[in-house]
C-alpha cells in the first residue's frame, strides 16, 4: 500500500483536516504489516491441511489459532460468501 494512497484517502475520507507525513507512512506501514502477517498464518493454515488456495475458512481458522489475533477479533465474524464470478 502506498503511502501516497493512505494520505489522498485519510484527506479525501475526511478522517483528517490535515494529515502529516509521518502519519500517512506510519498508517501505510502498519497496514501492510498486518496484511504480511495475515496472509502468513493463513499460508501455514493452508499449508498444514494441505489445501493450495487461502480460503475465507482458512482465514478464520488462522485468527482463532493465533492468541493476538484471537483477542483482537473475538467477535468478527467472516463472511464465507463467494463473489459469482462472471
Amino acid at each position: 500500500m502506498s503511502v501516497s494512497l493512505v494520505a489522498r484517502t485519510l484527506r479525501d475520507g475526511h478522517y483528517v483536516q490535515r494529515p502529516t507525513c509521518s502519519a500517512s507512512v506510519l498508517l501505510a506501514a502498519t497496514l501492510q504489516f498486518l496484511t504480511a502477517t495475515v496472509l502468513e498464518l493463513a499460508y501455514r493454515e493452508a499449508r498444514y491441511r494441505s489445501r493450495r488456495r487461502i480460503t475465507p475458512e482458512l482465514l478464520e481458522q488462522a485468527f482463532l489459532h493465533n492468541a493476538l489475533f484471537r483477542t483482537l477479533l473475538g467477535t468478527t465474524t467472516i463472511s464465507h460468501a463467494v463473489p459469482d464470478r462472471p
